[in-house]
């Protein structure tokens, strides 16, 4: 009986590179000596990944083919992209946020299993929505805040339903909503 090898993880894309959440794990990434691409809007507000060494790549959520092609260069691929608003937060603003963000995690999760690639979809405390001074942990329910309703959809879909690899054999992709205690 021969058991399956885990694939090193050695290339790793990070959308919405140059965000908070981004630039923390490219730079976390790249200290634990992995190759990364950025994928960014404006290269200009990325010269400090490029100092720590990661690639750049242009792209943008609604323009799959700015990505997409990508996916088949690196081992893992991590969401961290949101699309940007600006003025006041409305229903017509949240739609677009929404639209943008299953436009990329469609996008990433078709490609991803084409080529046999991880993705980590990162999402943030919008998706528990206000507990008070509770505690956030990995068993509390999601109650999405206006902001996070289209993240919570995202996060909730892919990591119910399970896929079954091309021979069909067994489990291809599955997942659940929660914490990424070291990346």
């Amino acid at each position: 009986m021969t058991t399956e090898q885990p694939r090193a993880m050695g290339r790793v894309l990070v959308t919405g590179a140059t965000g908070f959440v981004g630039t923390a794990i490219v730079r976390a990434l790249r200290r634990r000596g992995y190759e990364v691409t950025g994928l960014v809007r404006t290269p200009q507000r990325a010269r400090a990944l490029e100092e720590a060494g990661a690639r750049l790549a242009v792209g943008d959520m609604l323009e799959p083919d700015t990505y997409r092609p990508l996916v088949a260069t690196v081992d893992a691929v991590v969401m961290a992209a949101q699309y940007a608003i600006g003025g006041r937060l409305t229903r017509a603003a949240l739609a677009r946020v929404g639209y943008a963000d299953g436009v990329m995690a469609g996008t990433l999760a078709a490609a991803c299993l084409e080529h046999g690639t991880r993705l980590v979809y990162t999402s943030g405390c919008f998706n528990y929505g206000g507990h008070g001074a509770d505690w956030i942990t990995e068993d509390t329910p999601f109650a999405p805040s206006p902001l996070g309703a289209a993240h919570a959809r995202a996060v909730v879909r892919p990591c119910s339903t399970r896929s079954t690899n091309a021979a069909g054999s067994g489990p291809r992709a599955r997942g659940r909503p929660g914490f990424l205690p070291v990346l």
